[in-house]
């Protein structure tokens, strides 16, 4: 077309452009072509001539910022998280790797307040109770009997399921002192359920065999544990006072809607992904009164605590979520069948905002040396195996009238748990 010259459909020979004329466009188009290239290799050029310049003018101020920073009392868990990320260094000790899964782990700030007096964590020795005449706790010789085996675990993370075992279990395997299990597997990191599930049908060894050995401290982190009548005198008997028990306790109605989530995401348990969560809670709770009524156990839910002793035998673990979030039940149980002083109750919601808080409570807790805050910060910046609530399909979401029919059985269990424990300012009405 350059050469025969560019005619318009009319065919007007008016409007036929010579060959002449289309070159000399084709050339200045050209000419702007270039003149644009240099313009933009100019441009990149003059950036990466300013970053050359200003990077090392940058690292001095980091370096000298962090150094103040360092020099001061850190005023929350922010601030330190902060100057680890700016110095680049978390910690002179030598921390165990952090094992991060995309499908499992968040990284968050968690903001906390500063020099924190009080919290929710309580020792079993800090509480008021009193126990039923066959409690293993009011038995002299039991309690004062020689374990069956010297070489146990030392933490053991009973539960709730759903209530931040993951990540205090992943937290703790953090420090240099203590070495997690099967931290490769995520979720089910530090999960044996032997007392619970495996106790007659595998032995010691085959349980020890799960632990990293060479006297390094270790623990299970079995969830199951918690609502199981039996593991309580299982694990004394086995462990003695080597054994301490770290229990966290989440609002019981958001803890079923979580453990609901779980199984659907998984195919578990009878529930699938397309299962309806008011289905769930009424098969639940249909299946939990059949229990009750069925042992001629008192009809009334708000008497229901003080029939703890009853109830306790229910289900099994994963039988039943209703019954799981029980808790003031299943605290009774441990309080009662296994040494007090070695039992440590977390408010899950106070360890989701003030966790390095807690977890130097735990530290504590487990004879493990402290570690500064910074390297606390550091550590919890993590949380592991959160759900992701924003992908939940309307069907699959609690609805208010749900949320009444779980309070109901709840509330009577919550304010005999609040009592034992004094949690005054603690709210899972809402």
């Amino acid at each position: 077309r350059a050469v025969r010259g560019v005619v318009c459909l009319c065919g007007d020979e008016s409007t036929t452009s010579s060959p002449m004329t289309v070159a000399t466009h084709a050339a200045e188009m050209t000419a702007k072509v270039f003149d644009l290239l240099r313009y933009t290799a100019f441009f990149f050029l003059l950036i990466n001539a300013i970053l050359v310049v200003y990077r090392p003018i940058m690292d001095v101020y980091n370096d000298s910022e962090a150094s103040a920073i360092d020099e001061v009392p850190h005023k929350s868990a922010a601030d330190c998280y902060a100057a680890s990320r700016r110095t680049g260094n978390v910690d002179s000790i030598s921390l165990r790797r952090r094992i991060n899964y995309s499908h499992i782990a968040t990284a968050v700030p968690h903001l906390e307040a500063d020099c924190r007096s009080t919290t929710l964590t309580r020792l079993g020795t800090d509480l008021s109770f009193s126990c039923p005449k066959n409690s293993l706790m009011l038995q002299t010789e039991s309690r004062s009997s020689t374990p069956l085996h010297d070489n146990c675990p030392t933490a053991f993370i009973v539960g709730a399921r759903k209530a931040g075992t993951s990540s205090l279990y992943q937290y703790l395997s953090n420090h240099p002192d203590f070495e997690g299990t099967s931290l490769d597997l995520g979720p089910k990191a530090g999960e044996t359920f032997y007392f619970s599930a495996h106790y007659d049908d595998k032995s010691w060894d085959s349980y020890l065999s799960f632990f990293p050995s060479g006297g390094v401290m270790t623990g299970d982190a079995s969830v199951g544990n918690l609502v199981h009548c039996l593991v309580p005198k299982r694990m004394f008997g086995s462990c003695g006072k080597q054994a301490k028990i770290i229990i966290l306790l989440r609002n019981p109605v958001k803890r079923f809607v979580s453990n609901f989530l779980m199984r659907a995401r998984l195919s578990t348990n009878r529930i699938r992904n397309t299962t309806a969560l008011t289905t769930v809670v009424k098969s639940e709770l249909d299946t939990f009164f059949a229990e009750v009524f069925q042992r001629n156990i008192v009809p009334d839910v708000s008497e229901l605590p003080q029939k703890w002793t009853e109830l306790r035998c229910l289900f099994l673990p994963s039988t039943n979520m209703v019954f799981e979030g029980l808790y003031y039940m299943h605290v009774m149980n441990w309080l009662c069948n296994f040494p007090p002083e070695n039992i440590l109750v977390i408010n899950s919601e106070e360890f989701y905002r003030n966790t390095s808080v807690i977890l130097k409570q735990v530290l504590q807790f487990l004879d493990l040396r402290p570690l500064p805050q910074d390297t606390l910060s550091w550590i919890t910046s993590t949380v592991y195996n959160q759900g992701k609530y924003y992908e939940i399909p309307p069907y699959q979401r609690l609805t208010p009238m749900d949320r009444k029919k779980l309070a109901r059985v709840y509330e009577p269990f919550n304010r005999a748990l609040f009592e034992l424990l004094d949690w005054k300012t603690v709210n899972w009405s809402n």
